[in-house]
Formats: C-alpha cells, structure tokens, sequence
C-alpha cells in the first residue's frame, strides 16, 4: 500500500482514468502518483456539435494537415507551431464570423487549401470546414485510397472508389483485429492458463453502439474528474501523449482542454506531448523512444 501507484488509459480508457483516481482516492483511501494517457478522449462537449460550434473544425484541422506534413517528410513541433496558432487564433476568429464577413470566408478557404493539400474546390464547397470521414477519403483520392481515422497516413485501396459515399470501415482498425484477437487468445489460453469456450471480442461494436454519451446529470463524459484530481492531489502528475495525425482522439482537444484547468492547480501537473504518428504513434521507433523518455520524467517525479 506504501509504494507508488500510476494507472495508463488509451484511447477511450482516456476519460475513466481521472474518474478511477477520484474514486480510488475519495471512496477506497488509495493515492495515485500519476497516470499516462495515451491519444485520449477526454471530454465529448466539444466535439459533438459542429452546426454551431467551430471547436469540432478547430480540434481537427492540425492532424489533418499533420497529415501532409508526414508526407512531405516535414512533420516536426517546428512546422505544426504556426498551425496549431492558427487553429485557434485566426481560423477560429474567420469561423465565427460566418458570412458576416467574405474576406474572412476567402481567408479561411484559402490556408485550409493550402494546410491539407486537397483540392480547392472540394475545399470551396466544404467552406473551409472539412468533415473527418471527406478528409479520410479527399486526401488521396487520386490514387484511389482510403486513410484511417486512428492514422490518417495508413491508407488501403477504396474499395468503392466511385461510391457518393465510403462504402469501408476503418482500414486501420479492420486490418489489426485478426492478429490482435489471435495474440490474445494466444496469450491467455496458453500463457495464462485461462480457457474459456466464448469468443474473445477485441472490439465489441454491440456494447459500443449502446453506449449513452448522456445520462441523467448531462454529459457522460467531461472534463470534471481531470480538474477535481489534480486539485485534490498538488503531487499527482498527468501525462497526455498524443499522435499528431489521429484524427480519432485529435490532439489539440487535449491541448486546448489543459489550457483551460486552472493554472493553480495544473500549472505543472498536467503535460501534453505530441508524436509523430496516429492514434498508436508508439509504432513508429522514434516516437516511442521520445514517449519512453517522457514517461519516464514522469515516474521519477516520485
């Protein structure tokens, strides 16, 4: 009970990690040291809504053109600092003005061209406000590809190239769930010793579909249980480790949400760290070196 606790969430698991230390600590008398989350998500508000809001269109644009920057070789927090500053200054300056202001509707249309390397004209229709699942499939519809969501630079043939819609699931996602089922399997019937006659689901898209983003006291998932953890514990220490071009979980909804915790608090607590790479940025050798060195600051703060 005495020595150090951290707890790792990716992906999804992103937003129960903050909820699991409240609980462990409020309801249980465990104190967590820290906590690495890997391409998290962590709060629905802001993603959800694109009608009205303009953080939907904000939150993805940098993986998008993270996305070109990988391609021409050139991604690096060099090039993605003016991005990410227009992101959320003029971009999102030029979106709220809407029609109000042409010139601002020209502005916007011409750095989203120029940011993601798509076609001008798709980009004039779009208005600027490029859809995840357009871009997956606009950004090399010339070659006759598809990218995933989790990485948008792995890319199969379009299996429906002349469809009006995508007619594919996630390439990344579809093409890993053979193999990782087959290894955990594997693993638990024979490293484990655990045989169990019933079907192993490395996604259970049933459970997913059901799942209520809403519940009687509003959003499921928020924010909330970041804030109250790092307030009540001054000592624990939160990594946040993202991909620049998942455009799943983009990174800039952590950034901008760790900008607005208190600075009080969160000041120095909480780190977000971006890698060259998707949703699992990990694969690619460099990144995992640089995240190795990351989490390992953070463990030696105890």
């Amino acid at each position: 009970m005495a020595s150090p606790k951290y707890l790792v969430g990716e992906s999804y698991g992103g937003f129960r990690v903050p909820r699991m230390i409240r609980l462990l600590q409020t309801e249980f008398g465990v104190g967590i040291n820290g906590a690495v989350l890997v391409s998290p998500f962590l709060d629905s508000g802001a993603e959800f809504d694109p009608t009205f809001s303009p953080m939907p269109w904000v939150i993805t644009l940098p993986s998008m053109a993270a996305a070109r920057l990988e391609r021409e070789g050139a991604l690096d927090k060099a090039h993605m600092q003016p991005i990410i500053d227009y992101a959320r200054g003029d971009y999102l300056r030029d979106l709220v003005k809407g029609r109000s202001d042409p010139e601002a509707t020209e502005r916007r249309i011409g750095h989203v061209t120029a940011l993601t390397g798509l076609d001008p004209a798709f980009v004039r229709r779009a208005g600027g406000r490029i859809e995840v699942e357009a871009f997956l499939r606009e950004a090399t519809r010339e070659q006759g590809k598809i990218a995933s969501s989790a990485d948008s630079n792995f890319l199969i043939f379009d299996p429906a190239p002349d469809a009006p819609d995508l007619r594919a699931g996630d390439p990344l996602v579809e093409s890993v769930l053979a193999q990782t089922t087959s290894a955990m399997v594997d693993f638990l019937s024979r490293e484990v010793g655990w045989h169990v006659g019933a079907p192993y689901y490395t996604i259970n898209f049933d459970i997913e579909d059901r799942f209520q983003w809403r519940g009687e006291h509003g959003e499921q998932v928020d924010s909330q249980d970041l804030r109250r953890v790092t307030a009540l514990n001054p000592k624990l220490h939160i990594l946040i480790a993202h991909g620049w071009n998942d455009l799943s979980t983009p990174f800039m909804a952590s950034a901008l949400l760790v900008d607005q915790l208190p600075a009080a608090s969160a000041r120095d607590q909480v780190q977000v760290k971006e890698y060259v790479g998707g949703h699992m940025f990990y694969n690619r050798m460099p990144s995992l070196l640089a995240f190795h060195d990351d989490a390992e600051v953070l463990y030696r703060f105890n």
